[in-house]
C-alpha cells in the first residue's frame, strides 16, 4: 500500500538563524603589481567567541587587528571546520512521517469512504505500510499509511540534512568588554590597477593637457561602496 502525497501545514514560524559575521571589505590601497593593502571591518555583536567567514587572505601572512574602543581583543584563531550539511525538502509523505518520529503531530486520517478525522499523537515509528503512534493518554495505535492524507504540527520537520564531507577555513575571534568592531588590515593579492595617460598639446601651443585613467582589475571579491586609493609609486 503506497501512501499518497501528504498535504501538510507548517504552523510554527521560527525565527531565522543568525547570519555569520563577515570581514567586510571597506577600503583598499591598490598597487600596480597585483597587491593591495585592504581594510576590513568585523562586527562583534557580543563578548565571547565570534566566528567569521570568509577568512581574510593575508598575502604575506601578516594581519593587523585593531578593536574599537571598549572592545578587548583576546585571541584570533584560524582553523578548519566541517561544512554544514545540505538541507533537502522531503519528497514524499513517507519521508515526512519518518522525519517527525518522536514529535507530536496531528494526523489527518481518512479511511475509505469515511469522514476525515484528526488525531493528535506522537509518532513512534514508521515502517513498511504502517505508522505506530501514541496518544496523550498513552494509548498506542497502529495506522495504515494509506489512511494518512495529511500532517499538521508545530515544529513540523519537512527537511532532511545530508552530511557534508568537506571542510572550510573559519576565523574565531575571542573578545572581552563591550560589543564593537574590529578593523583588519592585510596585504592581499588579486586587487590591482592599471594606469593610462594621454598628453595633448593645448590650443595655445604652450601648455600640455594630461588626462589620466585608472582601470581596476579585481579578482578578489565583489566590491561595494569601497574607498579605493591608487598608489602610483610602484614600480
Amino acid at each position: 500500500m503506497m501512501i499518497p502525497s501528504l498535504a501538510f501545514a507548517l504552523l510554527t514560524q521560527g525565527s531565522p538563524s543568525a547570519s555569520i559575521p563577515t570581514a567586510r571589505l571597506v577600503g583598499a590601497s591598490l598597487f600596480k603589481n597585483g597587491f593591495a593593502i585592504t581594510q576590513r571591518i568585523i562586527d562583534i555583536p557580543k563578548p565571547g567567541t565570534t566566528t567569521v567567514l570568509p577568512v581574510p587572505q593575508g598575502a604575506m601572512g601578516t594581519l593587523w587587528f585593531t578593536p574599537s574602543e571598549g572592545t578587548v581583543l583576546d585571541s584570533v584563531v584560524v582553523e578548519n571546520e566541517k561544512l554544514p550539511g545540505t538541507k533537502l525538502p522531503a519528497s514524499s509523505g513517507d519521508e515526512i512521517l519518518s522525519l517527525n518520529i518522536g514529535r507530536t503531530v496531528t494526523l489527518l486520517i481518512k479511511e475509505a469512504d469515511g469522514p476525515l478525522s484528526r488525531l493528535t499523537c506522537r509518532v513512534v515509528s514508521v515502517s513498511g505500510t504502517i505508522v505506530v503512534v501514541q496518544t496523550a493518554s498513552g494509548l498506542t495505535k497502529v495506522i495504515g499509511k494509506g489512511a494518512v492524507v495529511g500532517v499538521e504540527g508545530k515544529d513540523l520537520k519537512s527537511q532532511s540534512t545530508v552530511p557534508s564531507q568537506g571542510t572550510r577555513r573559519v576565523m574565531r575571534i575571542r573578545t572581552l568588554g563591550k560589543p564593537g568592531k574590529i578593523r583588519v588590515v592585510a596585504l592581499e593579492r588579486n586587487l590591482t590597477w592599471s594606469p593610462a595617460y594621454a598628453v595633448n598639446l593645448l590650443p595655445d601651443g604652450k601648455n600640455l593637457g594630461l588626462v589620466a585613467k585608472a582601470t581596476v582589475i579585481n579578482d578578489l571579491e565583489r566590491l561595494t561602496n569601497l574607498d579605493c586609493r591608487f598608489v602610483t609609486g610602484f614600480p
